[in-house]
């Protein structure tokens, strides 16, 4: 994923197990919250910034001065989003150059029945 922070640039790079340890951590610390009905307090903010901010290599006070809380809720949708399509391409490789395309393994490796 991508950022522009004070005309700035910023990719989030591969989403490594340190990252998505911090997202996660993050994102759950959240959960059943709202921007409206039920909103992030303070902490889960900054809590979601540091995850964020990890994400991007930078500190989390430059997501919390420069980055909107739509913004960071955007964000973990997004990487959510992101990742789940990088699997599907990547299984549907594996499957692909599995079975021929076909959907049916080879011949060599069908099973003796």
């Amino acid at each position: 994923m991508k950022i522009t922070i004070k005309d700035k640039e910023y990719d989030s790079g591969a989403f490594t197990i340190a990252k998505h340890q911090a997202v996660v951590k993050a994102w759950n610390a959240c959960e059943g919250k709202d921007l409206f009905k039920e909103p992030y307090t303070e902490e889960q903010l900054k809590e979601l910034s540091a995850a964020m901010a990890l994400c991007f290599g930078l500190k989390p006070e430059e997501i919390t001065e420069n980055v909107s809380v739509e913004e960071i809720t955007y964000f973990f949708y997004g990487i959510q989003n992101e990742t789940i399509n990088k699997f599907n391409a990547l299984f549907l490789e594996v499957e692909e150059n599995f079975t021929n395309g076909s959907g049916e393994l080879p011949n060599e490796l069908q099973p003796d029945n």
